[in-house]
């Protein structure tokens, strides 16, 4: 029997960079998909779209590196490549696949190649029915328009869509049925974490909290849980808060807060790992991948207990209802008692859920499955 053929596709990575992405979350994500496929067994050549921000990536030979700055960054430039120049050189690559793992697609123009879009959540939607009440500026507002007319043009017109949790797909379902579209096949693929991130020596006393300007990460509900804490408990140790304050919040005057900015990735695992827990506050994520890296390095995350992070955590760590600050309380403790080698048996049950192999399989599995009918083979007007 013949063996099937091996798939050739062009991969996206020129839109996003450490310096200014909002989500280094979903920058890892890409990288890791990356990786994932250009050393897939049935994936053949990969035309990979980078721009110069990406200087040591290790990448087979089967790769070919197409810089294109004009999508690094905002402005005209960015929207030029998010309608055109992608697709234009996805043209020209000649690859029979178009992977966009950001997600953003044009809603000009139709795929001259078959089109995979990841998405990792529907936030837009999100903050659409949930925080609509709220004072917005203009540019908010256009960029929302933007963001979910291309979102939209995903579910028109790709032959899949890959999401990190079966929540997401479920949510990109129920939204397509709202705007009355049939979505394409939904694949919830997860994500891949590495086990290096382990570690063995002592722990520092101190806590890491992730902040944000974001209503949903609920940074104001932090400061408010972990200040009453604080005082409660006369915790003697340092608390780390990594990120930015939503505007008009201030970190209390207690001895050992201190606030960071955005952190080199090296500086940031290193304070997770050294930590006796990890806090993440949130009301709305599409996976949420601080808890899993956490434990996977050792430390205990406290998480708020929504949708996503049932489904990916299942059950490891120690989950709280955000409008329940007793149980806040509990969870906080329970995390500072917990023995490491109880972390140990979480840390392998999640690397075992939540890998690349399996992830690079799934992908794989569905461009197979999705690689018949017409293809596009040029773009109107060109």
């Amino acid at each position: 029997m013949e063996p099937p053929k091996r798939i050739s596709l062009s991969f996206s990575l020129a839109e996003q960079c450490f310096d200014v992405t909002r989500s280094i979350g979903l920058l890892n994500l890409s990288l890791g998909m990356l990786d994932s496929l250009v050393r897939h067994p049935q994936v053949d050549q990969v035309t990979l779209f980078s721009n110069s921000t990406f200087r040591q990536l290790d990448l087979p030979p089967n790769v070919t590196v197409l810089q294109c700055e004009a999508a690094n960054g905002r402005g005209l430039k960015r929207i030029w490549w998010d309608q055109f120049g992608a697709y234009r050189a996805a043209r020209q690559a000649g690859h029979g696949w178009l992977m966009m793992p950001k997600g953003f697609v044009s809603f000009l123009r139709p795929p001259p190649v078959r089109l995979a879009a990841y998405v990792p959540d529907t936030m837009q939607d999100y903050y659409d029915r949930t925080y609509a009440h709220l004072p917005c500026s203009l540019a908010a507002r256009m960029e929302g328009i933007y963001l979910r007319r291309s979102l939209r043009a995903a579910l028109q017109y790709a032959r899949v869509i890959f999401t990190c949790s079966e929540f997401t797909s479920s949510e990109l379902a129920n939204l397509a049925r709202r705007w009355g579209l049939t979505p394409p096949p939904l694949v919830a693929i997860g994500t891949g974490f590495a086990p290096s991130l382990l570690r063995s020596d002592g722990k520092d006393l101190s806590l890491v909290v992730l902040a944000s300007p974001y209503q949903h990460k609920r940074t104001d509900l932090a400061l408010d849980y972990l200040a009453r804490w604080q005082k409660e408990s006369g915790f003697a140790g340092r608390i780390d808060w990594v990120g930015s304050l939503p505007s008009g919040c201030s970190l209390p005057g207690f001895p050992g807060w201190k606030l960071h900015s955005r952190v080199p990735e090296a500086e940031y695992r290193d304070l997770i790992a050294r930590a006796r827990a990890l806090v993440y506050f949130t009301e709305y994520e599409g996976f949420g991948m601080p808890p899993v890296e956490a434990i996977i390095a050792g430390t205990c995350a406290v998480y708020s207990d929504i949708p996503a992070s049932r489904e990916v955590l299942s059950g490891c760590g120690a989950p709280f209802l955000n409008q329940d600050y007793p149980g806040f309380v509990q969870a906080l403790n329970d995390a500072l008692a917990t023995p490491e080698t109880r972390i140990q048996e979480w840390t392998a049950t999640l690397l075992d859920r939540h890998n690349w192999k399996k992830g690079g399989d799934k992908i794989v599995h569905a461009l197979r499955k999705h690689n018949g009918g017409v293809e596009i083979t040029g773009l109107a007007g060109e």
